[in-house]
């Protein structure tokens, strides 16, 4: 019987890493760069910085700036990642062709206190509807074919999608691996294998959040684990550095080894801050990222039975079963 235990003990341990070290997903490549103030979202190179692949024209919310609470009709700015494609049923006839999702708010919105969901990039009812150039109510529209075609291109939750005001160049879009963040990111994974959990904390800023748990419940967390594990190597490869006024996201393939672990993810990192003293806000797993529906299922929170819908920038919130979503517009 012990022998029987023993083999079935080998064999999930066998399958479970076998999972963690399934391949990671091809590399997208292109990020979206949409700039509000030129009406132009434009596809953009990780293999070379200045070239840009298509150019489309796009429209934005009706309000200028940047989004601050659910109704204010503005289109957020930050860095976010495309979830899902809005099933047609759902759409409106605003949508126009196909509409998919943004993971606004993302964490980095979520720790400023910034409200709202369902963004979405989505097409028009009618195409003169693009010629006012800021005419959502926090979406980003394009032409029913190019918002078709550029959906073609999306890998869930991997393509990232960059939104500015006005895009100033030394502020905005791809670093160099090798420049300021993409050195800490290298010097926060050798502090990690090196163990030294005093400069591995020292990486992640006041606001850090991740699995709920908040900066000191991280260090305490990651303290016990390294206790337990007599080695720990870190490995960093095809690391992508994107910036933004508001802050840095990497994304790159960890390779994680223990004396009884391994595992293989794509991470995100969030920093606040672009240069050397940059300061991680939050770190995901890239199959974490959640939209807005997924958010309501974590919460699991049931709405009030008597509460009427909602109404936002996004539209209606309409009933979802199980979950609950907003509607872009």
């Amino acid at each position: 019987m012990r022998k029987i235990w023993g083999m079935l003990a080998l064999g999930a341990l066998c399958g479970t890493l076998a999972h963690a070290q399934e391949a990671a997903p091809p590399l997208v490549p292109f990020y979206i760069v949409v700039e509000k103030q030129t009406n132009r979202l434009t596809l953009r190179s990780f293999e070379s910085p200045s070239r840009v692949l298509r150019t489309f024209h796009s429209i934005t919310g009706a309000v200028l700036g940047d989004k601050q609470i659910e109704g204010d009709r503005r289109t957020p700015e930050g860095i976010y990642f495309v979830t899902r494609e809005i099933p047609r049923p759902r759409l409106q006839k605003l949508h126009g062709a196909a509409a998919f999702e943004l993971d606004y708010p993302n964490i980095v919105d979520r720790l400023a206190k910034k409200t709202g969901s369902g963004i979405w990039i989505h097409g028009v009812d009618n195409e003169k509807r693009l010629e006012k150039r800021f005419d959502t109510l926090g979406c980003v529209a394009l032409g029913n074919a190019d918002v078709v075609e550029l959906g073609k291109m999306f890998q869930w939750k991997r393509t990232p999608v960059l939104v500015v005001d006005t895009e100033v160049p030394e502020q905005l879009g791809l670093e160099s691996p090798e420049g300021p963040i993409g050195r800490r990111v290298q010097a926060w994974a050798q502090a990690w294998s090196a163990k030294d959990q005093d400069a591995y904390i020292s990486f992640y800023g006041d606001r850090f959040s991740s699995k709920g748990m908040d900066r000191a419940a991280w260090d305490k967390y990651k303290r016990r684990l390294a206790k337990n594990y007599a080695k720990i190597d870190v490995k960093i490869e095809n690391l992508r550095v994107l910036r933004h006024p508001k802050y840095s996201v990497t994304l790159f393939d960890q390779f994680y080894e223990s004396d009884r672990y391994r595992a293989q993810s794509s991470k995100v990192l969030y920093w606040d801050g672009n240069g050397p003293d940059a300061r991680i806000a939050a770190e995901i797993v890239a199959g974490e990222i959640a939209g807005p529906i997924e958010l309501e299922e974590q919460r699991a929170l049931p709405a009030p039975a008597s509460k009427e819908p909602e109404e936002g920038e996004e539209g209606a919130r309409i009933s979802t079963s199980p979950s609950t979503a907003s509607m872009g517009g």
